[in-house]
C-alpha cells in the first residue's frame, strides 16, 4: 500500500508538469506506465501524420508507429537529459521508414502477381515518383523559412505550436508562412504543369 501511495503522488508530479513531454518520457523511463500512455496519446497523432506524409498506408503507418515507440523504449537509456524528445521521435520514424522501404524494395520469391497488375502498378509508382520529384522541385524554389514551415507542419504533421517552438517563432507567423508558401507552391507547380 505504501508503494501504491508513492507511486499515485510521484503520477500526480507529472501531472502537474504534463505539458513537458520530456516530463513524461523521464517519468515513463522511472517505470510509471501512466505516462506511456499519456506520451503515446499526445505523440501519435503527430507521428502519424509524419508517417502518412511521407507516403506509408495507414496499415503501414500504424506498424511503424508500433516499431517506433518499441525503439523508442528500447534506447531510452541513451536519450540526453535535456534534450527535446520529437526530433529523437522523428529521427526514430524517419529511419524505420527508411528501413521498411528497403525491404520492401528487396526481390521477392513469393507468389507474383499477374503482369497486367504488375504493369499497373509500375506505371502508378512512376507516375507518384513523378509528382513526388515535382513537389520536391517546387519546394526547393520557396523561400527557406515558407519551405521549412510546410515540411514540418504539412509533412511531418508537427502543430503550428510546436514549428513555432522549433524555429523561433510565433504560431502566427508560421502560419502565414505556411499559407504563403503553399499558394506560392500551387503557383509553381501550376507552372510546371503547364511547361
Amino acid at each position: 500500500m505504501h508503494g501504491t501511495a508513492k507511486s499515485a503522488a510521484a503520477w500526480s508530479e507529472v501531472e502537474a508538469h504534463s505539458d513537458s513531454e520530456e516530463v513524461l518520457f523521464q517519468a515513463w523511463c522511472d517505470g510509471q506506465e501512466r505516462a506511456f500512455d499519456a506520451l503515446f496519446r499526445r505523440l501519435s497523432p503527430s507521428l502519424m501524420g509524419l508517417l502518412r506524409g511521407r507516403g506509408f498506408a495507414l496499415e503501414e503507418a500504424l506498424d511503424l508507429q508500433q516499431t517506433v515507440f518499441l525503439q523508442l523504449h528500447r534506447g531510452r537509456d541513451s536519450f540526453r537529459p535535456g534534450a527535446r524528445l520529437r526530433p529523437w521521435l522523428y529521427a526514430i520514424a524517419r529511419n524505420a521508414g527508411h528501413a521498411l522501404r528497403s525491404r520492401s524494395r528487396a526481390p521477392v520469391l513469393a507468389a507474383q502477381p499477374r503482369l497486367e497488375s504488375q504493369c499497373e502498378a509500375v506505371e502508378a509508382r512512376l507516375v507518384r515518383d513523378e509528382q513526388r520529384k515535382l513537389v520536391r522541385e517546387a519546394l526547393a524554389r520557396l523561400p527557406g523559412p515558407q519551405r521549412q514551415a510546410i515540411e514540418l507542419h504539412w509533412l511531418q504533421g508537427m502543430d503550428f505550436r510546436e514549428v513555432a517552438q522549433l524555429v523561433g517563432s510565433t504560431p502566427g507567423a508560421v502560419k502565414l508562412r505556411a499559407h504563403r508558401g503553399r499558394q506560392r507552391l500551387r503557383c509553381l507547380l501550376a507552372e510546371r504543369m503547364c511547361a
